[in-house]
């Protein structure tokens, strides 16, 4: 066995023996930014979301094509619950958590884009039918809905009529033009705020909505009553608490004042505007920004460890970005990370792009999907089922250069570089950035030469940029064998 085998096998037995000590249990902490159109330098909509979860698990991507269905075809939903089929389905890109019910990511062919992040509620006395819905919820929108609108309006309609059957959750719908956020709650009441065009907006785990006005209808939607509800239970006055606060309202308000989700919101603000963002429990739900922004803006954001401020004084080990008690946003739990770029001023083969990243978004790579590509390589189709914790461990004490598996291969790099940060970070970050300009750069070059022969040759603009994305795939795994390859 050669020297870096014999180290990489150390690191491993350490990292498979401290998750045996800190505990296996999936943390659904996630993190989401959703950019107005005009705060966007390419003039649409983005949307980036961290996926936070605990060990063990596995992520497959896949693109699902239309379907056609039988009048009189149901569907089955997460309980006894059952909805009638539409005639067509959309195509869609499809990120997969098996066994993590809330974690799976869409963006369909109409650029209508799907995530979520858990906002636990007050709500104690819901009201479900045929036990509620959870799961198919984000699976039933990517499916059927050909604008964000359209998607806020089939989660209306699926959470009044079965009851949503968590305590509570914001899910981000957006499209090119328009980003919202839709806050179910445990039962048959919700809330949609649009992002304003100019404006971004971040998330952790406690909904962010405070004012409402829902005579706005081009920014608000709700449930008929939810202010009355509200104020049946007890959790509004108006007398004594002035203006209604959804938030307020609604959230358990031990996990909205919670350290790892205060901190994470104003670090997302943070990089937005050279002003003070006071952190407190009172931010707010979104800012216009001092610039436009990129999509490495975004990633930087999805990266961040609070760096050049108080909070990352707090760093209890130099040795480890993540090992911070306010919770950073990029953690050691995050598993799945993405950013969508909507645009629709070229075809949506070209313009509507998944730009991925498997692990810790600091310790990995961001490689971008077109959304014309037929198909996801087949190393990224990693598990249909949740590994075991022998498997998981299994996997992770292999050598890096083992598996075929596109997950495996880049959260080995993300734990092996953590296990060695003081002496791997520097030299990952200056390779990565190398690595990430030259992609930016062959990016504009793949889409122009797509958009060239788009329509004379469609087949072959969509095999030019199938073969980009697999060159940046073998290119990242490169780097990741050069990085710990050397001493």
């Amino acid at each position: 066995m050669n020297k870096l085998s014999n180290r990489l096998l150390i690191v491993s037995l350490v990292i498979a023996a401290s998750l045996l000590l800190t505990g296996i249990a999936q943390a659904e902490q996630c993190f989401s930014i959703i950019v107005g159109k005009d705060a966007s330098a390419n003039g649409y909509v983005m949307l980036g979301h961290n996926e936070d979860n605990g060990a063990p698990l596995a992520v497959n991507h896949r693109k699902m094509p239309r379907q056609n269905y039988s009048d009189g075809d149901i569907i089955k939903l997460d309980n006894s619950g059952q909805l009638k089929q539409v005639e067509q389905t959309w195509e869609y890109i499809w990120a997969e958590i098996p066994g993590a019910i809330f974690s799976d990511g869409y963006v369909n062919e109409w650029g209508v884009s799907v995530a979520s992040d858990k906002c636990l509620s007050k709500e104690d006395s819901p009201e479900l039918t045929d036990g509620g819905i959870s799961f198919m919820f984000r699976q039933i929108i990517a499916q059927r809905a050909r604008s964000a609108r359209d998607g806020i309006r089939i989660a209306a309609e699926l959470i009044e009529r079965f009851g949503y059957d968590a305590s509570g959750r914001t899910y981000m719908i957006c499209d090119p033009d328009e980003g919202w956020m839709f806050c179910a709650i445990y039962g048959k009441n919700w809330l949609a705020r649009r992002v304003s065009d100019d404006e971004v907006a971040v998330i952790a785990n406690s909904y962010t909505v405070r004012a409402v006005d829902l005579a706005d209808t081009n920014h608000f939607i709700a449930s008929d009553g939810i202010i009355e509800y509200a104020q049946k239970r007890g959790w509004y006055n108006p007398e004594t608490d002035g203006d209604f606060d959804f938030a307020k309202a609604f959230a358990d308000q031990e996990v909205a004042e919670a350290s790892y989700n205060l901190y994470r919101q104003w670090g997302g603000l943070r990089y937005l505007t050279d002003e003070k963002v006071e952190l407190n429990n009172d931010m707010p739900f979104s800012i216009k920004p001092d610039h436009k922004l990129e999509v490495f803006d975004i990633i930087n954001i999805l990266r961040d460890h609070y760096e050049g401020t108080e909070a990352h004084d707090l760093l209890e080990n130099a040795t480890n970005p993540h090992e911070n008690k306010y919770h950073t946003i990029c953690n050691d739990d995050t598993y799945n990370s993405f950013v969508v770029e909507l645009r629709k001023d070229m075809p949506a083969e070209i313009g509507i792009v998944y730009w991925m990243c498997l692990g810790n978004p600091c310790n990995s790579f961001y490689i971008p999907f077109h959304f014309g590509i037929d198909q996801f390589p087949e190393a990224y189709l990693t598990s249909l089922e949740t590994p075991t914790e022998a498997r998981y461990h299994e996997m992770i004490s292999r050598d890096f250069t083992t598996p075929k598996s596109a997950f495996w291969r880049y959260i080995h790099f993300g734990q092996k570089i953590r296990a060695t940060y003081a002496g791997n970070h520097e030299r990952l970050n200056s390779i990565r950035d190398d690595f990430e300009n030259r992609l930016l750069i062959a990016k504009t070059n793949a889409e122009k030469k797509a958009l060239g022969i788009y329509n004379s040759e469609k087949n072959q603009a969509n095999f030019e940029l199938e073969k980009f994305f697999s060159d940046q795939y073998l290119e990242s795994y490169k780097k990741m064998v050069a990085i710990l390859s050397l001493e």
